[in-house]
């Protein structure tokens, strides 16, 4: 299958993905509370199936040749996996990812230990793959990289369901009160758009992989992995 065809493909993939994530989030919309525990709450269907999905794209991405280039994005993946499944605060009195952490009275010292050094990783991962290939990103998305628009719209994703994560408890803090009914509704979207994330990377590197083979000099090549 030539480079074009797999490309179309790929579009109307991420179309696909965008209107599904739509329908997915109406669907929520008249859910009671019982269909909400089963399908959006921690630990629910949704969450479950987005850690699972960054692990499979992680073992996706180690089917490439150089793994040893790979590997942020690989630890990557599963950083999001273990934080799509609630590890972040899931052994500790106050979740790793909360400023006070550190600071906290509550939280041991080998949990702070602990903790500080899965923040050290994620840092350092995202420092390698800005540094190396922030610049690679760019250029390939002025390119109209197919993989590499693929992963901005998933970095997008990250940055708008993070931005929904307790947004009424974030409105409230700046003296702003909305509806219990929206925030509900915010919280909904806020795991189907996670749910996104996944997919849209997993679909940009089965692009790369199928483009270029398993001989691939690195998972960056042709841009889709910035």
């Amino acid at each position: 299958m030539n480079d074009a065809l797999l490309e179309k493909q790929t579009v109307r993939a991420y179309g696909a993905t965008a209107v599904l994530l739509l329908l997915m989030f109406l669907a929520s919309l008249p859910m009671d509370e019982a269909a909400r525990k089963t399908f959006l709450k921690e630990g629910g269907v949704i969450e479950t199936v987005s850690a699972l999905l960054y692990l499979v794209c992680a073992a996706q991405m180690l089917l490439w040749a150089q793994r040893v280039r790979a590997w942020p994005y690989v630890v990557l993946m599963i950083l999001f996996a273990m934080r799509e499944a609630d590890f972040d605060k899931r052994f500790t009195e106050v979740g790793v990812l909360k400023g006070k952490f550190q600071f906290s009275p509550l939280v041991p010292m080998h949990q702070k230990l602990i903790g500080g050094a899965v923040i050290a990783l994620a840092l350092y991962v995202a420092y390698t793959i800005v540094r190396r290939d922030g610049w690679r990103f760019v250029r390939a998305l002025r390119a109209r990289s197919v993989e590499a628009w693929g992963w901005a719209i998933a970095i997008g994703l990250v940055f708008v369901s993070k931005s929904l994560d307790g947004l009424g408890r974030k409105l409230a803090d700046v003296g702003i009160t909305i509806n219990p009914v929206v925030d509900l509704h915010a919280g909904a979207l806020e795991e189907i758009l996670e749910l996104g994330i996944g997919v849209f990377i997993f679909l940009a590197c089965r692009l790369m992989f199928k483009r270029s083979g398993p001989s691939a000099s690195s998972l960056g090549a042709t841009g889709g992995a910035a």
